[in-house]
């Protein structure tokens, strides 16, 4: 931002210009990555309980869609259903009484999903042209002073060294 404002902050004219700084094209991750880098991290440094015991954390799905996740959810509440073995211990009604109660259960937690499908399934990339644009621009003291090489960098680096261990240590107030 500081090089855009170097760029255009003193200039009179009316052109708007929409710069992202993001990876989205040029070196993109998916959340499916994020999420098994969590997964690794936390297998080789677990959190612990109150007790002090160590958490384990198991492997994270993640759902391309609305309609995969639904399915999932369907299916997996059906299934313990079936394997809890409720419906030969109770009666017809009670069992059939239960159902209704799973049914709306996964029901809300699909409606639930579905508000909140734009945010948790955005499946868009910011084009950064302008961002690189500009980097070429620039004469080479200022790429040096304002370096944005999203190409270069290593995600599951970042992730496992900088910004988990920078959430335990911030936000958790973790001593690690």
């Amino acid at each position: 931002m500081v090089a855009v404002m170097a760029k255009h902050g003193n200039r009179p004219d009316l052109e708007l210009n929409l710069y992202h700084a993001s990876s989205s094209v040029i070196n993109p991750i998916s959340m499916q990555e994020i999420f098994n880098f969590a997964c690794d991290y936390f297998a080789s440094s677990p959190l612990k309980d109150s007790a002090g015991e160590e958490v384990n954390v198991e492997a994270m799905k993640y759902f391309g869609s609305i309609n995969e996740f639904s399915a999932c959810i369907q299916r997996t509440t059906a299934e313990r259903m079936r394997l809890s073995g409720l419906e030969a211990s109770l009666d017809h009604k009670s069992f059939q009484k239960l159902e209704t109660i799973q049914r709306r259960n996964v029901d809300s937690l699909i409606r639930l999903a579905k508000t909140y499908e734009a945010y948790t399934f955005y499946q868009a990339w910011f084009q950064n042209e302008n961002t690189q644009k500009l980097m070429k621009e620039m004469s080479t003291e200022e790429m040096q002073t304002f370096l944005v090489d999203l190409k270069s960098i290593d995600w599951k680096n970042y992730f496992m060294n900088i910004h988990i261990p920078g959430l335990r240590r911030h936000v958790l107030k973790e001593r690690i």
